[in-house]
């Protein structure tokens, strides 16, 4: 059975009704932990049974195989996830009880021992056709108000022509309000026009946000300069592979890339909190977004760039200029608490 418009897959899902897990449309849960292992296997055989009458699984070997193992893992912020593995992979979150990851490992096993997988094939589908395929997929895993935010409006289909992935079509989506991209949140979908659907990954679609700009873009490099030459003034690349004080080479000193300061609505966090970082306190729930300016900084020691000290992150907020958070590598951690 194959839908012939997303609207007409929309319509199925509504008749049909979610899995037993899932959450009416627009309901948002308490976050919760209480998702058992049974529940997950019940989910794990209503989806699959879906994704097949939705004609979105190809003819796979094994497909009717039911649940062989559940096992829980933390996925941070107090959060965690069930994973569920058959002859299909599905992660489910359980706050939101929500399907945020399914991967067809029948499917790609057939594609990765193919012994012709080193032949070029080419598509036997249009772009608008995979496109369309695809959308079907973010309508039957996603809630609708979601879906609105994505808008359905998915970068150019790319068709792979050889290799282990032969024959699989990629689309990807990113969340975005007035023009300005959401930084964690999108979706990918991986599509075989034989075995069908492959691979769906979703990130949380976070909560909207005020996208007013009272912030030159110019201020916001100024001041993440400042705060990068405070944090880290003294640093040289010894310093953070050794782990010491002792300093014997010039400071590194570090620069915005020219494009740096795109703004991007992001989710504050407690980065540079030592230094008047208000990003934590911002952070009031794990959905919670705020626009800033994204500015990522190099580091250069002398006229060479200083090995593995190229990611430092400034998130530098567009109303009012607050550091909201950013990022490090790890070994500048390892200075830190050396300091």
């Amino acid at each position: 059975m194959r839908f012939q418009s997303p609207l007409r897959l929309l319509l199925f899902c509504l008749l049909v009704g979610a899995p037993a897990v899932a959450l009416a449309d627009g309901e948002t849960p308490p976050h919760r932990s209480d998702l058992s292992d049974d529940d997950a296997r019940l989910s794990y055989t209503e989806w699959l049974s879906k994704l097949q009458l939705a004609g979105l699984l190809g003819p796979q070997r094994g497909a009717g195989t039911g649940p062989s193992e559940v096992e829980r893992e933390s996925t941070g912020n107090g959060r965690a996830k069930l994973i569920v593995r058959g002859s299909v992979r599905l992660d489910i979150d359980v706050g939101s009880r929500r399907v945020t990851r399914f991967w067809n490992s029948v499917g790609f096993e057939a594609l990765w021992t193919d012994q012709r997988r080193w032949e070029r094939i080419y598509p036997r589908w249009t772009k608008e056709h995979a496109l369309k395929r695809a959308q079907e997929v973010i309508l039957l895993f996603l809630r609708s108000d979601d879906v609105v935010a994505l808008q359905l409006r998915g970068r150019s289909p790319t068709f792979l022509e050889t290799g282990d992935q032969r024959g699989i079509w990629e689309i990807s989506w990113c969340k975005q309000l007035n023009g300005y991209p959401f930084e964690r949140n999108g979706v990918e979908v991986a599509l075989h026009e034989e075995y069908g659907l492959i691979n769906f990954g979703s990130a949380d679609i976070s909560d909207d946000c005020p996208t007013r700009v009272e912030l030159r873009r110019a201020e916001a490099l100024k001041r993440a300069q400042e705060l990068v030459n405070q944090a880290f003034s003294g640093l040289t690349w010894d310093t953070v592979a050794e782990g010491v004080l002792g300093l014997r080479q010039r400071e590194l000193l570090w620069h915005p890339g020219l494009s740096n300061g795109s703004l991007i609505i992001v989710q504050p966090n407690a980065g540079f909190e030592e230094w008047g970082g208000v990003g934590a306190k911002l952070a009031t729930t794990d959905r919670a977004t705020r626009l800033a300016f994204v500015v990522d900084f190099d580091s250069k020691e002398g006229r060479e760039a200083a090995p593995g000290n190229d990611a430092i992150t400034v998130y530098v907020d567009a109303e009012d200029g607050r550091i909201i958070g950013g990022s490090w590598p790890p070994e500048l951690g390892d200075y830190y608490r050396h300091r």
